[in-house]
């Protein structure tokens, strides 16, 4: 299983996105699982961990969508500012399987 994060901060994010964020108080990130055995799914975050120093797990869970069969489960969540700059980051699911990085 694959997966793309992205970090978007007030400085750095896409010019559609400058009105639909609380920038002046969070960052946002962008969570998309690329692998198409979950085309249909929805993600939903469950937990972010701070694991050590330097990683972040993500816990989610993947549940079938009727009705949007071809798009992967992708989800945008509101994070203190700062918090996760330099991290890495573990994706997991609730029972534990490891979604891997492309």
């Amino acid at each position: 299983m694959a997966h793309r994060i992205w970090i978007y901060t007030k400085e750095n994010h896409p010019k559609k996105f400058d009105s639909t964020f609380t920038w002046g108080k969070n960052d946002v990130l962008l969570v998309q699982i690329n692998d198409s055995k979950y085309k249909g799914y929805s993600l939903i975050p469950k937990k972010l961990q701070v694991v050590n120093e330097g990683t972040v797990q993500i816990v989610v869970a993947l549940e079938k969508e009727a009705g949007n069969e071809q798009q992967f489960p992708r989800r945008f969540m509101e994070v203190e500012k700062n918090v996760l700059a330099n991290k890495k980051f573990v994706v997991v699911t609730e029972n534990g399987e490891n979604v891997k990085l492309n």
